[in-house]
């Protein structure tokens, strides 16, 4: 099966966005200290977010209360160190 030149640009496209991505998470490597981890938590959050924007995948259901929510109690977490 070949894939369609969209389809190929589409995912050199999406793999370069990856990388720029990759490389910025790979600098949010914690320290073994909580504070540290919790800040890499919310980065991880952060370029979760920003990738998922730039990708805009026809497929992926975003569930914003839920990820509302969910950022709202680790930053309950964080805010109870």
């Amino acid at each position: 099966m070949q894939k369609s030149k969209t389809s190929v640009l589409k995912h050199q496209h999406s793999y370069r966005i990856f990388r720029k991505f990759s490389l910025n998470f790979d600098q949010q490597a914690p320290k073994h200290d909580r504070h540290a981890i919790a800040q890499a938590l919310q980065n991880s959050v952060s370029l979760y977010q920003q990738l998922r924007d730039r990708l805009k995948l026809p497929d992926l259901i975003v569930r914003s209360p839920a990820e509302i929510a969910a950022t709202q109690y680790l930053q309950q977490v964080i805010d109870n160190f």
